[in-house]
């Protein structure tokens, strides 16, 4: 093969590889639905970042309010890039107490701020055998 095709070739694929890595592909909806035999209230502060059973999993090392407009400072047990805990803070929205609540990230130390852009997270207690509404 010409050392001409070849190096079309392998700019063209090079291209084609930044085109994938670099265009937006669009957004991604996750849902997860779980059955859990217990206490709604026990559930629910260990489903809160700030109730009082957080901590369970070992994630959570901390978590506590900035203010009253629902702004959270959350200390995480994974290791950023420096080496410490990663520090999030974030937005708590739509919170009915023991029922549900919507988290945005507003800033990370281990990821940039575009990394969270889009990113929201709904958690909500229903019944066994309640529907779940569609978004």
């Amino acid at each position: 093969m010409s050392p001409i095709i070849t190096a079309l070739l392998v700019a063209g694929n090079l291209g084609l590889i930044f085109l994938l890595m670099t265009a937006p592909l669009g957004l991604r909806t996750v849902r997860l639905s779980r059955v859990v035999a217990m206490d709604r209230q026990r559930l629910w502060q260990a489903l809160w970042p700030l109730g009082s059973d957080a901590g369970w999993s070992g994630e959570i090392l901390s978590a506590e309010p900035l203010d009253g407009q629902g702004t959270t400072r959350i200390m995480l047990s994974w290791e950023g890039r420096d080496g410490q805990p990663i520090e999030r803070r974030s937005r708590f929205e739509d919170v009915v107490e023991g029922s549900r609540f919507s988290m945005r990230v507003i800033e990370d130390t281990a990821l940039d701020a575009s990394f969270w852009k889009d990113f929201y997270e709904t958690t909500e207690l229903v019944s066994e055998g309640a529907l779940l509404p569609r978004a």
